[in-house]
């Protein structure tokens, strides 16, 4: 009788966890899911499979509380963003501002947890990537490699929560965001992640202009607020922001021989220039 009690007990524990963790991707999703019809897709395909799950699970307790779940994180989305957790560190091991970091305590870190496997996206360390970077990124939430590591994994995997990570990419970006405030470099990463998805180009705007009122004198930041302008054609703001980013030393002439291509830099038309490598805030953004 005691093992069964014992295998009914692990059972149930199980199958809780199990659910627990499906709820708290839908609640990320549901976040984030506004004016991107494929992350409405994904929450739905994720709320039918709970929603099966339940329907087998035995515990109507359980599958009562789920539903009302639920109905909660689909009707109150500013509670729902308490999913994103506190910024505390559970082993009191941070959080750490990453520009201002001990080089100590991010060896500590990176060498377990973000070392160059990691960091390319190649393997985990006894562990899966998702959860080696979100251990860094608990300890150091504006950790800048990290967080353009989470979005390519998040992109590669085509989900907003990439296995075995903490929490969606969007979650990380507002932990990063309320654990410092005036990280421009933190809104610049945001809104190049946003760009990437689909009817998500006005929030990457809304990034890029906050980052560039954070710091106004970032090279990196005016040159990729450039970009933006340029590709929504709004010529005169580009070549503003170009020539502010220039004149700050970014040294790619990506963004200038484009708005010479178009015949907006200084009147100067040129025809054919060589195309620049990735220019976008995908480079190590730290500057």
């Amino acid at each position: 009788m005691t093992a069964l009690l014992e295998q009914n007990k692990y059972f149930y524990n199980h199958r809780f966890i199990e659910i627990s963790y499906e709820l708290q991707k839908i609640s990320n999703i549901v976040i984030f899911s506004q004016n991107s019809e494929q992350n409405s897709i994904i929450l739905c395909e994720q709320t039918i499979y709970v929603l099966v799950y339940l329907k087998r699970d035995p515990m109507k307790t359980l599958s009562r509380i789920t539903l009302l779940l639920l109905l909660a994180i689909t009707t109150n989305l500013q509670a729902a963003k308490t999913f994103c957790g506190e910024l505390d560190a559970w082993d009191q091991f941070g959080p750490f501002d990453y520009r201002t970091a001990s080089k100590e305590n991010l060896e500590i870190v990176e060498s377990q947890h973000f070392n160059q496997n990691i960091r390319n996206l190649i393997r985990g360390e006894d562990a899966f990537l998702g959860d080696d970077i979100s251990y860094t990124l608990v300890r150091f939430p504006n950790h800048y490699p990290a967080l353009q590591a989470i979005v390519k994994l998040s992109l590669r995997e085509k989900d907003i929560r990439p296995l075995s990570a903490h929490y969606s990419v969007e979650c990380f970006f507002d932990r990063a965001m309320r654990f410092r405030p005036g990280d421009g470099i933190v809104r610049m990463l945001y809104g190049s992640y946003l760009l990437k998805l689909k009817g998500r180009a006005e929030d990457a705007l809304v990034q890029y202009q906050e980052a560039v009122r954070l710091q106004p004198e970032n090279a990196n930041i005016n040159y990729n607020i450039g970009l933006l302008y340029l590709k929504k054609k709004n010529y005169e703001k580009s070549v503003t922001y170009a020539k502010k980013a220039y004149g700050l030393g970014f040294p790619l002439p990506g963004l200038r021989n484009r708005l010479k291509r178009v015949g907006k830099w200084d009147g100067i038309l040129e025809e054919k220039v060589d195309e620049e490598i990735d220019e976008s805030a995908d480079q190590d953004s730290q500057g």
